[in-house]
């Protein structure tokens, strides 16, 4: 349930971490949970170590001429469509996913166990669990001016691992060295670092992107 956004999440994220009684761990997120992430270190400076952002955190003001559903079907369209599709089965849904672009020549055992554990309901009526009321609420977010000045005012370090292709497998990925530039990151505390060979899914879910994600977690964590 609600409410949701950027800054609930981040606060949820704190609490978390006090309720856990951790000491300064590695936060860590993908996509919009670096957004997250950044967020929850500016809004909670003590809370958290150095951070790993996955190809998000860094973002871009939004076009001034969309309102904000038509930036949420620009960014994220396709994946709004799914949320209001049904399932007759398990296999149903391992099939339209084993032919999106991001995953059609990178299928693995785990990503079958991420996209089935998504499923919800009963069949012949089977739908992903995510809520699009929710979906649209932290997309729209992600272009609020206090979520995208968080990456400049990092109170620790940070590493961006960003994928060289995009969300559809598509050769534009979310970020290049062009507009990584133009984010002008050596004012701040984050180190972009390119993970050659994967895509925004990819980056998380296959072994050249995973292992450099553990890599840096346990170095961030003194234990690499």
């Amino acid at each position: 349930p609600g409410p949701w956004g950027i800054a609930a999440h981040a606060d949820d994220a704190a609490a978390l971490v006090a309720a856990l009684g951790l000491e300064r761990p590695v936060l860590a997120g993908h996509s919009m949970g670096a957004f997250v992430a950044a967020l929850a270190a500016v809004r909670h400076p003590g809370s958290f170590g150095e951070l790993l952002l996955v190809d998000g955190g860094v973002g871009f003001p939004a076009p001034t001429h969309l309102s904000p559903d038509e930036l949420m079907t620009a960014v994220i369209g396709p994946a709004m469509d799914r949320l209001s599709m049904t399932f007759p089965d398990r296999a149903a849904y391992r099939d339209f996913w084993q032919v999106h672009p991001a995953f059609a020549e990178q299928w693995t055992a785990e990503v079958d166990a991420y996209i089935q554990r998504d499923l919800t309901g009963r069949a012949p009526e089977l739908r992903s669990s995510c809520r699009l009321e929710a979906v649209r609420t932290d997309g729209v977010g992600l272009f609020d001016p206090d979520v995208l000045a968080a990456v400049r005012r990092l109170p620790s370090r940070a590493t961006l691992l960003w994928a060289e292709r995009g969300l559809m497998d598509e050769p534009q990925g979310l970020y290049d060295e062009q507009r990584l530039a133009e984010a002008a990151l050596a004012d701040t505390r984050v180190t972009p670092e390119p993970v050659p060979g994967t895509n925004h899914y990819t980056l998380l879910t296959g072994e050249p992107g995973a292992a450099r994600i553990a890599a840096l977690l346990l170095e961030k964590a003194g234990r690499g």
